[in-house]
């Protein structure tokens, strides 16, 4: 069992004990979810311990969850808490503070640059709707259910975060 299954069959195979379904799930959400981790913690090794926080709180709650058409509204505030986590905690273990986590969106081209930094300087509120819905790919219903937010909330927040973009007249063109 594995990639081509359904979420909710997944997490009820995962909820019985099933290996297989769990190898499976991971296959199927392990890179996505790692991304998620990397937005909120600035070292691999704290993105990687937060998606492992994430699958332990996947499994210990596998019998209690009830799954729609994706799992992904509900591991996304998970695996954000976690690497958000993470990060607190590296910062306090060093001696000078780190700055906030860098976004680190997927680039192609240099001009994917600009794109990149225009991005980082919405407010969270608005790029984190914004990523969810262009990079990760979540409908307005799954990324209101991740933020836990109206789903007129979501696409207020995205238009505004879409008028911000256009007002940047390098990337005008190009959104």
């Amino acid at each position: 069992m594995g990639v081509g299954h359904s979420d909710a069959v997944l997490i009820a195979a995962i909820a019985r004990g099933d290996d297989a379904a769990f190898a499976g799930f991971v296959d199927l959400h392990g890179a996505w979810m790692l991304s998620v981790a990397r937005r909120f913690t600035p070292d691999e090794a704290g993105a990687e311990d937060a998606v492992q926080e994430a699958l332990l709180h996947l499994i210990d709650r596998s019998s209690r969850l009830i799954v729609g058409d994706s799992i992904r509204p509900w591991l996304y505030p998970v695996v954000r808490h976690r690497a958000q986590n993470q990060a607190r905690a590296s910062r306090r273990g060093q001696a000078a503070a780190l700055p906030d986590a860098v976004l680190v969106l997927p680039t192609t081209v240099e001009r994917d640059d600009e794109i990149r930094r225009a991005v980082a300087s919405l407010g969270e509120p608005l790029r984190e709707t914004l990523i969810l819905r262009v990079v990760d790919g979540l409908s307005v219903a799954q990324t209101a259910t991740a933020l836990r937010i109206p789903e007129g909330t979501v696409k207020s927040r995205l238009a505004a975060a879409l008028g911000a973009l256009r007002e940047n007249p390098r990337l005008r063109d190009q959104l």
